[in-house]
């Protein structure tokens, strides 16, 4: 029973330790595609005929977090998620994405709520 249990242990914490390299090497993919979030909402706000100047772009990437260095930000993300459950905020529609992870928050897929 014992050999059981430990072997039990020994694949709970090479799990949580897999997920955490999983999510480590997620993060910095996406840190390799061209652009970053701010850029991505404010070109998607530009689309829809609203004026978008540099300090519009700084301001969103403070918001953010995207002026933090990529550890820190690498880190707190996977805090946030493996402890406090939050995935953070979508690039675009500008919604916490822990509330469109349940069936009655399915309509924030498809609208734009108000900025905060």
């Amino acid at each position: 029973m014992i050999k059981f249990l430990q072997f039990i242990m020994i694949r709970a914490v090479m799990s949580i330790v897999t997920l955490l390299i999983v999510s480590f090497i997620v993060f910095s993919m996406m840190e390799l595609v061209p652009g970053n979030c701010a850029e991505r909402y404010i070109a998607f706000k530009n689309t829809q005929g609203q004026n978008i100047t540099i300090e519009d772009i700084q301001a969103e990437e403070r918001r953010l977090g995207l002026d933090k260095p990529y550890l820190i930000r690498a880190f707190t993300w996977m805090g946030n998620v493996f402890f406090q459950g939050k995935f953070g905020d979508s690039c675009i529609l500008i919604v916490i994405l822990s509330s469109c992870s349940t069936d009655r928050h399915l309509f924030c897929r498809f609208q734009e709520p108000d900025r905060q």
